[in-house]
């Protein structure tokens, strides 16, 4: 986002931050809106023709980034991304066979949540950016004072439209609809990590407001200073301070005094069950296949620790039937690396379970027609460590 602003400035920044906006779109199945904001983000901040000329080069670089991402992590369709939505939204809801997303269930989650969802969303967010030493009010005031932008525009005409050219508000407001998913996760219960990816442009907002503020007060004492001196030689002898250095000075400040809080709550933290079991599930199939192998894991991290190799890049299975199992089946083969027997994690209910329902039915199929090589316990998580040989073995599996 910063590097479409920095358009307004140097348009050939329009490549790279499309680039740039093509990747975070391509990050996760809800993040592909996200290139929205910043080709508008690039259409409001850039001047005459050099506007649509460069939000029509950064769509450009965006779409063969897009191309290329796809080509390498091949994604499903757009139906069964909403039924990924769905089983993320409302676990247990998506059915056997059932092709089209069934958004009663998801509403029935997310409809009762819809009237705190925006003030859980702001409290969230005010937690992770907001310094100790700013009360909670002043930092929500700032954030929509960031929207407005006053004192952040540059006037070119005196009276009542100079005034109004001082308001800079077309940034603000693509920078807020960049934050509109935040309300959604919070009515979904999604994970709080869900909206990490948006913190900055929560902390751009804030900058611009603290920004706002400290423009308007150097346009006053400006005016004061013109007024006391106007008719003494002080006028011409106390200089004007560069414009926004105020505004500047509060936002490094923020800045700050806010990063501490964040890098000492990013050390020492305590290691989770679900960091445990994982190392678990990673020392089990280190011990049972050979590195370089292919391992179909809901932990990934697992497959790291036993310097196996993550598959398949395909998304399977879709549905929870035995002829998609057969065709997930043939497609981990073909993917996962190797010429040796493959591991396949099949892992038990847990708190951490991120699991879509087709793929915890699939689970339950392997450890019925292939050997558990070893059972992982940690506390009240359980994981089988299936080997699945490379080639088909009689009847077909």
């Amino acid at each position: 986002m910063l590097l479409a602003m920095g358009t307004a400035r140097w348009w050939g920044l329009s490549a790279i931050a499309g680039a740039v906006g093509a990747m975070l779109a391509a990050a996760h199945y809800t993040t592909p809106p996200q290139i929205i904001p910043v080709l508008l983000m690039i259409l409001v901040c850039g001047r005459g023709w050099r506007a649509p000329a460069a939000t029509l080069l950064a769509a450009g670089i965006a779409t063969l980034v897009i191309v290329q991402v796809l080509a390498v992590y091949p994604v499903p369709d757009l139906n069964r991304m909403l039924l990924m939505i769905q089983e993320g939204v409302a676990k247990d809801s998506s059915q056997s066979g059932v092709a089209d997303p069934n958004w009663r269930a998801t509403l029935s989650v997310m409809g009762p949540e819809a009237q705190h969802a925006f003030a859980r969303a702001l409290t969230a967010l005010m937690e992770r950016i907001r310094p100790a030493f700013v009360p909670y009010p002043a930092a929500v005031a700032c954030l929509w004072l960031g929207v407005a932008g006053f004192g952040l525009g540059t006037p070119t005409r005196e009276g009542w439209r100079g005034f109004l050219q001082r308001f800079d508000t077309l940034p603000g407001l693509v920078l807020l609809s960049t934050l509109a998913p935040l309300p959604v996760y919070a009515a979904a219960h999604a994970p709080e990590r869900y909206g990490w990816m948006l913190l900055p442009t929560g902390m751009l907002l804030v900058g611009r407001g603290v920004g706002s503020v400290f423009a308007t007060a150097d346009l006053g004492l400006e005016w004061l200073r013109a007024q006391l001196f106007r008719w003494t030689a002080l006028h011409r002898l106390l200089p004007r301070w560069p414009s926004g250095a105020l505004g500047i000075l509060a936002a490094g400040i923020w800045v700050y005094q806010r990063f501490p809080d964040e890098s000492a709550a990013l050390k020492l933290r305590p290691v989770t069950p679900e960091a445990i079991a994982t190392r678990k599930v990673g020392d089990a199939l280190g011990e049972h296949f050979p590195p370089g192998v292919g391992a179909s894991t809901p932990l990934r991290e697992a497959a790291v620790y036993a310097s196996l190799t993550y598959c398949p890049l395909t998304v399977c299975p879709n549905y929870a039937a035995e002829d998609d199992y057969r065709r997930c089946l043939v497609i981990v083969r073909k993917e996962c690396a190797g010429d040796a027997d493959f591991a396949w994690v099949a892992m038990g209910p847990s708190t951490f379970d991120q699991r879509s329902a087709p793929r915890r039915a699939m689970d339950a199929w392997m450890i019925e027609h292939f050997p558990v090589a070893e059972r992982v316990t940690s506390g009240s998580f359980y994981a089988d460590v299936v080997r699945v040989p490379r080639e088909p073995v009689e009847g077909g599996w």
